[in-house]
């Protein structure tokens, strides 16, 4: 693994549990056993650390959600994979998803990570309404609303529930909150 994927995993880490806020170079220095000068050599700066961060991340997530798609699924499989993603990021109660633990940090973040995180969001509520449009089609899935009304909602009980559950510390406010998206019957 290079030096600048080491550094962003410690920075991931570190700001799914503790927030962006939360989390500093001298952190990052110290769980790798480096000065906060190599990290700066990578990352001039917090932003620019922040914007490499939700870069990948959607890119990751992306690709994930690109494979469900070519793979032929149905959209309640598609649903209780993305659930599943969201419930394991929780990782017990101890953290939270990379772009609802960066929100947290809303008031103090720079504008190009609001602007990648605005794309995140976007190519989520995108996927999530091609979701909601196959269920109509598939029928393994209760639709009640406009694809992209159940997609704005489906996105906003994940992020809520995983910060209802982080506050906890109890993944299983996160099953209680989303048990009702997959609840529909098949």
């Amino acid at each position: 693994m290079d030096r600048k994927t080491q550094l962003l995993d410690s920075a991931e880490d570190l700001v799914r549990r503790r927030g962006f806020d939360g989390m500093s170079f001298a952190d990052m220095a110290l769980a790798n056993d480096i000065k906060t000068a190599s990290i700066h050599y990578h990352f001039p700066g917090k932003a620019a650390l922040g914007v490499a961060l939700m870069k990948r991340y959607a890119k990751t997530l992306g690709d994930e959600l690109n494979k469900m798609d070519a793979n032929g699924l149905t959209a309640r499989a598609k649903l209780e994979a993305v659930v599943a993603r969201y419930r394991a990021a929780l990782n017990g109660g101890e953290s939270m998803c990379l772009c609802v633990a960066m929100s947290v940090s809303r008031d103090n973040l720079a504008e190009p990570i609001i602007v990648e995180m605005r794309a995140f969001r976007g190519m989520m509520l995108d996927w999530l309404e091609g979701l909601y449009k196959q269920a109509s089609d598939d029928k393994t899935l209760a639709t009640t609303a406009a694809p992209s009304a159940q997609a704005a909602a489906t996105l906003a009980m994940l992020e809520g529930a995983q910060m209802i559950a982080h506050t906890e510390n109890d993944a299983s406010r996160f099953d209680a909150a989303t048990s009702m998206l997959l609840s529909a019957p098949q």
